[in-house]
């Protein structure tokens, strides 16, 4: 994971956000064990955990995201994307039911990088990690 921060930096960019599905998201929970944050208020609650990763490039937070692939996790500098229309919004009237209308809008937008490099796949994070496990377990037995 570093490696590809240090990648991202590199060409311009400095990622803050992760996106991953929930093994991931363990995963990189285990090798940062520094994730947990201890916040000193007596005013307030904490109603969500944010998980963070401190890599060499700053802390970036991790996000489960559902429809990220198994074998892959992706890291993105949030503030180098936007979004660009395609096809403007435009209201359209279905069939009318008894006495109600019905509708739909539609429109086509997609994602535009300021800078290329604003967005990063990893492949194999938890695969590479295991091996990395059972390789350490072994020799210390």
């Amino acid at each position: 994971m570093g490696d590809i921060l240090e990648a991202m930096s590199d060409k311009g960019a400095e990622p803050t956000d992760v996106w991953c599905r929930v093994n991931q998201k363990r995963h990189i929970a285990d090798f940062s064990a520094s994730s947990t944050r201890n916040i000193n208020s007596d005013d307030r609650m904490l109603i969500n955990t944010v998980d963070v990763y401190e890599g060499p490039t700053g802390v970036v937070i991790v996000n489960n995201h559902p429809q990220v692939s198994k074998g892959s996790v992706f890291l993105t500098q949030t503030d180098l994307l936007q979004l660009a229309i395609l096809k403007p919004t435009i209201p359209e009237r279905l069939a009318k039911t008894g006495s109600a209308f019905k509708g739909m809008v539609e429109t086509g937008l997609t994602m535009v990088y300021l800078v290329p490099a604003a967005v990063a796949e990893v492949h194999g994070l938890s695969d590479t990690y295991a091996k990395v496990t059972e390789a350490t377990t072994e020799e210390e037995a």
